[in-house]
């Protein structure tokens, strides 16, 4: 909305700081400084699933590529994981827009 001042924002800096790897422990670290106590509780309650375990799950097949010799994969393992990141990323993506239009109004976030 190009009517409504903006008087304080927060960069992507602000938030990321060095927690830019994507494990649970940092996760938890960020979404904790923009309000939201712990991320995997909030929506696992909402996705009736495990997401801590199944990015865990993927980071381990992840780090296995990328430090290790490559693990057997099939293209269906490929796929689970897929959806499943998929699926998280869109939860986590729900519930900070929920929290952040909470706090700030509607006003700022477009739907």
């Amino acid at each position: 909305d190009d009517t409504k001042v903006l008087n304080y924002h927060i960069t992507a800096q602000d938030i990321l700081g060095t927690k830019k790897y994507p494990s649970t422990k940092n996760l938890k670290v960020l979404y904790n400084r923009i309000g939201i106590n712990d991320i995997f509780k909030v929506i696992e309650l909402k996705g009736h699933k495990d997401y801590k375990s199944l990015l865990e799950s993927f980071l381990s097949v992840r780090e296995a590529i990328s430090h290790q010799a490559a693990p057997a994969v099939t293209y269906d393992d490929v796929k689970r994981h897929f959806i499943n990141i998929s699926d998280l990323i869109n939860q986590m993506d729900r519930v900070k827009y929920s929290h952040i239009v909470s706090k700030s109004g509607e006003k700022f976030w477009p739907k």
